[in-house]
């Protein structure tokens, strides 16, 4: 019976076993009789889990070490050199902790220990790291455009929630858009605390091989890259405009809309209405024209030559087309010119009224080539020309009073044409010909005898 009253703790077993009238085949005895397990037996590892906003600590004492009084609990952040005490626990009173949640952290171990009347035993093998979900989630939210914005979300929301707020602030419909972190595509079901979790557990690859950072893995945000799915949004825009062509106001709302996204990015936008240029519908193409109108930069010869290279065959995109040509490409251009003198002479009355408009507006009094252009379409055109388009350009062009200078420059072809259309009218020209004082032998040009030959029929 020697054995029984070794340092060991199992003396004051069988004293509380007689006090209980218990036998005394109730109490633990030491394997080793001779002495030689005086401390107690390394634990096995220690379970760490959630238990509602703080962590649980539990472990299980070997059935081969003497009594155990207390057990000793460390905490370490993964990637923490220091282990740090959160406690000592009566082992009569518990065999599991509850601890705080460390901060600034992202994935947590524990250790434990366990005293005899002997002495401290050694350390348990860390527990299995504990990946830490915040009650709220941080995203970085970047566009490939380069904006950047940051957010705020629960972590028991899903992805699909912050789409919705994406489409209010980028204006990007939540169909049309696809988050990702690094090479992966987050799907609408997954929660915030899902991806959280997936992105620490791929940081934690790295603390557990042999190059171990010298650094606590935390990962204080998400970062989230927004990619737009730009043919899923040429689809949604154009099935929108189709099936809202009879609904007043449905163009509108799409410019509008491509309008303000364009504000805050222009660069999607922009990139979304020369895709739907090419639609095989003229309602989305004549829509597409408009907004470029509206969003494209002056000068831009990209956006000029898509404009230009867009199927043209239903008036109204024709007539759109005049419209915002002017506007994007810049003064100055010769082309543009062309294509404005050609709209005067359409089929459709209202591409005659645009290009007339445009072309107004684009030239200024005494253009040349604006001159030289109108005349040689006065020529080659097959069938007669819109009286009032030409006189509203000719006036512009060329008012009564220069008249005269038309003559000066050369424009002698073009004469004959205008008295042909009535806009030349001899009286008036007799008039400021008097008034100028100009003598016509000092010239000699048969438009000018023209000229005079329809004086004299005054």
């Amino acid at each position: 019976m020697d054995g029984i009253f070794q340092d060991d703790g199992t003396f004051l077993e069988c004293m509380e076993a007689y006090e209980n009238m218990e036998p005394f085949s109730n109490v633990r005895m030491p394997r080793n009789q001779g002495g030689l397990s005086r401390l107690p037996t390394v634990p096995s590892k220690p379970v760490l889990y959630p238990d509602k906003q703080k962590l649980r600590i539990s472990w299980s004492i070997p059935t081969e070490s003497p009594t155990i009084n207390n057990t000793w609990v460390e905490v370490q952040p993964v990637g923490k050199s220091e282990w740090q005490h959160v406690g000592t626990m009566p082992t009569w009173f518990s065999s599991s902790m509850l601890i705080t949640v460390p901060s600034e952290c992202s994935a947590v171990q524990a250790r434990v220990r366990m005293q005899s009347r002997n002495g401290w035993g050694s350390y348990s093998s860390a527990s299995q790291p504990l990946i830490l979900i915040p009650p709220v989630v941080r995203l970085v939210l970047h566009s490939l455009s380069g904006k950047q914005i940051e957010l705020e979300v629960a972590a028991s929301s899903d992805v699909v929630q912050v789409k919705q707020r994406v489409a209010v602030m980028w204006h990007v419909p939540p169909m049309c858009q696809q988050l990702a972190i690094g090479t992966d595509i987050l799907h609408n079901a997954d929660t915030w605390a899902m991806v959280h979790m997936q992105q620490v557990a791929r940081d934690l690859q790295r603390y557990l091989g042999p190059d171990v950072p010298r650094h606590t893995l935390h990962v204080p945000a998400l970062d989230v890259t927004l990619v737009t799915d730009q043919r899923e949004m040429c689809a949604f825009l154009s099935k929108v405009l189709v099936q809202g062509r009879r609904i007043n106001g449905a163009r509108g709302l799409v410019q509008t809309y491509l309008a303000e996204w364009a504000k805050k990015d222009l660069k999607q936008p922009l990139s979304l209405c020369t895709m739907l240029l090419r639609d095989r519908d003229h309602h989305v193409r004549h829509t597409a024209i408009l907004a470029l109108g509206q969003i494209a930069p002056p000068g831009d010869e990209s956006t000029t030559n898509a404009l230009l290279d867009c199927g043209r065959e239903h008036w109204s995109v024709r007539a759109a087309l005049l419209q915002v040509l002017p506007t994007i490409s810049g003064k100055g251009s010769q082309q543009v010119v062309a294509i404005l003198v050609e709209g005067l002479f359409d089929a459709s009355r209202r591409v005659r009224h645009e290009a007339c408009e445009s072309l107004t507006k684009y030239t200024s009094k005494g253009d040349s080539f604006a001159m030289a252009a109108l005349e040689d379409a006065l020529q080659s055109t097959p069938t007669a020309p819109d009286k009032n388009v030409v006189e509203l350009v000719c006036k512009h062009l060329l008012p009564a009073e220069a008249y005269q200078d038309l003559l000066d420059l050369g424009w002698g072809r073009f004469v004959p044409t205008l008295r042909r259309l009535g806009l030349l009218k001899p009286g008036e020209v007799a008039r400021i010909r008097g008034a100028r004082k100009i003598q016509n032998q000092k010239f000699h040009d048969p438009a000018r005898e023209d000229l005079d030959r329809d004086n004299t029929n005054i």
